[in-house]
């Protein structure tokens, strides 16, 4: 048997002068899902997955580009 997911995600860091941080959620359907569509702040992503994807970094700097998710910041 074959397990296929539901849904996979991906999340992007940036750091710098311009830090930010974007996630994203597709759904496994066979559609093709727009990027504006799938896009969810890292927190959200972690709360689904239970991952804390930027435990290595400051928390106060994680949590500031964790909340947010701009599309047009990238």
């Amino acid at each position: 048997r074959i397990t296929v997911p539901e849904a996979f995600y991906k999340v992007v860091l940036r750091t710098g002068k311009h830090s930010a941080a974007i996630g994203f959620i597709y759904e496994n359907n066979g559609s093709n899902q727009p990027m504006g569509q799938a896009v969810r702040s890292v927190d959200e992503i972690e709360q689904l997955t239970g991952m804390d994807f930027f435990s290595a970094l400051d928390d106060d700097f994680a949590s500031r580009v964790g909340a947010t998710s701009s599309l047009s910041d990238w």
